[in-house]
């Protein structure tokens, strides 16, 4: 019978092939290789960030610095960070700037609607023919885009939304540092994202991860960044 040599990884026994003499070294290979893996995954960094939130204070938000994601290019030569975003307003009206011939007619908004496909909203002041104006279930087509069930003889240009707004993005930021970019440009920076929050980030030349927001219509204003990172270390 072939010799093993018992390798503890984080509580898991892995019985080691000792020889060459093994039938089949694959099963222990494999274990001691996944063992490895998820002990790695385990492993944190002086500059990974645990997830944590930010809360806004503020609707408009103009390089606001979000805490713990600062990578001293010193130390730290890229990273990756993964966040959400989600900001509402609550009684909000957003302006209509088109309601098209059709049935159904598309309606289409000055600023996002916030609206998902099922949600309900609330129309004032329309000027098409029909008019518009009630509380429908719309079908989303756009971010400044949507449907309801009318059949509009005549166009028309105004109106509002009422209700509440809800904006969300969740993506996944890369971030890497070349010395020799340009100043205020050290960082590349690339964002790859789902949803649309009027969010966006950048990075300065210290390493600081900021991020800005585009005003939001309605009173009544809440917002949030949910992040987490893994950073790369200079080698």
């Amino acid at each position: 019978m072939a010799s093993t040599i018992p390798i503890t990884i984080q509580s898991t026994i892995v019985n080691f092939p000792a020889s060459g003499d093994s039938p089949n070294w694959a099963p222990a290979v494999i274990q001691f290789a996944q063992a490895v893996a998820a002990a790695l995954a385990l492993v944190v960094g002086p500059f990974d960030v645990a997830p944590q939130t930010f809360v806004m204070t503020s609707n408009a938000n103009t390089n606001v610095s979000l805490p713990n994601l600062t990578f001293p290019p010193s130390d730290v030569q890229g990273a990756v960070i993964q966040y959400s975003v989600l900001r509402q307003t609550n009684g909000a009206s957003v302006s209509i700037s088109n309601i098209s011939v059709g049935n159904p007619t598309t309606i289409t908004t000055l600023s996002p609607h916030g609206l998902l496909t099922g949600d309900s909203t609330t129309i004032s002041g329309s000027n098409s023919t029909p008019s518009v104006n009630g509380t429908y279930i719309v079908t989303v087509t756009g971010t400044n885009t949507f449907t309801i069930p009318v059949n509009v003889m005549v166009a028309g240009n105004t109106g509002l939304l009422s209700g509440s707004l809800v904006l969300s993005q969740t993506g996944q930021l890369i971030i890497n540092y070349n010395s020799s970019f340009p100043t205020n440009l050290k960082w590349a920076i690339s964002n790859d994202f789902v949803g649309n929050a009027l969010t966006t980030f950048t990075i300065t030349d210290v390493g600081q991860l900021q991020f800005s927001t585009v005003l939001m219509s309605g009173p009544n204003y809440t917002g949030s960044v949910v992040y987490q990172a893994k950073a790369i270390l200079n080698g």
